[in-house]
């Protein structure tokens, strides 16, 4: 299994140092690892991005090893613990939690009707 926290730092990290950036670095992280298989559990694999985004590599290396990076991760890790998240995917909608990409069908009629 790859370790999640070099691309997930990173993320915080753009958010914070290069906002705009982060929703890009997103779908590259997702699409190189569901589409591509590449293992992104090391953090030069994700630094790799960098230039995708207008950026060096050593900045979103060094970024994402940052204790800006660190903190807003396990800040966010709580946030989501304190609210009930588990497992991937995991959405809110109107505060109505939906686990599982089998439960997406369930999204789109809670959209579509306003809820249960």
């Amino acid at each position: 299994m790859m370790d999640p926290r070099p691309a997930a730092r990173a993320f915080y990290w753009l958010r914070h140092e290069h906002p705009g950036t982060e929703t890009a670095f997103a779908i590259e992280v997702l699409d190189r690892y569901w589409r591509l298989g590449r293992d992104l559990g090391e953090p030069a694999a994700v630094a790799d991005i960098a230039p995708l985004l207008g950026l060096g590599v050593d900045a979103l290396r060094e970024g994402m090893e940052s204790d800006l990076a660190r903190d807003a991760l396990r800040t966010a890790v709580a946030a989501s613990l304190e609210r009930g998240v588990f497992g991937s995917p995991f959405f809110f909608v109107d505060d109505e939690p939906f686990w599982g990409s089998d439960r997406l069908e369930q999204v789109d009629d809670w959209l579509g009707t306003g809820g249960w």
